[in-house]
């Protein structure tokens, strides 16, 4: 069952669920996000192939997101799902939120982060994001938003397998 079936709309923008011909355009996204992150273009590319591949073979593990204002995109976000034990429910993780500077402008971030906390998408008890490192003022932009620090730090160990 997709943990996201349906385009949420606001006077701001439509979310909208990726479908394949939307493509070319998550790419460019992507790939504009790569290179304002000084990222590697290639790597990029692989992973929202990746990413697209493996939502579209497993719906309920997660959903893309192009976020249109007047029918254009002018960002993405990717949702993935997991359950919480502490929580006691499922949590909706943004794995990447990516807006162009007239998204930024627009508030969209805002904007989609409200509808989803008051839609709980597949019944989730709670939504999830990372803050990059020392990044202070995203983290106050955060929590503007009705985000907190639970006092837990990430850490991660790469498996044998290799990330894109």
């Amino acid at each position: 069952m997709p943990i996201f079936d349906y385009n949420l709309v606001s006077t701001k923008a439509v979310y909208r669920n990726y479908i394949p011909r939307d493509f070319p355009d998550l790419l460019r996204l992507a790939l504009r996000r790569s290179e304002e992150h000084k990222g590697d273009p290639a790597t990029a590319r692989e992973a929202i192939a990746l990413t697209v591949a493996e939502l579209s073979r497993h719906k309920g593990r997660g959903a893309i997101l192009l976020i249109d204002v007047e029918e254009s995109p002018v960002g993405y976000c990717i949702l993935s799902n997991r359950w919480s034990h502490v929580r006691g429910g499922t949590t909706v993780c943004v794995e990447e939120l990516y807006l162009t500077a007239d998204g930024q402008r627009r508030g969209l971030a805002e904007d989609l982060l409200g509808l989803l906390a008051e839609i709980a998408p597949g019944g989730s008890v709670a939504i999830q994001l990372e803050v990059p490192g020392p990044d202070r003022r995203a983290e106050a932009a955060w929590k503007r938003m009705g985000f907190h620090r639970e006092g837990n730090t990430v850490m991660i160990r790469q498996t044998r397998r290799k990330a894109p």
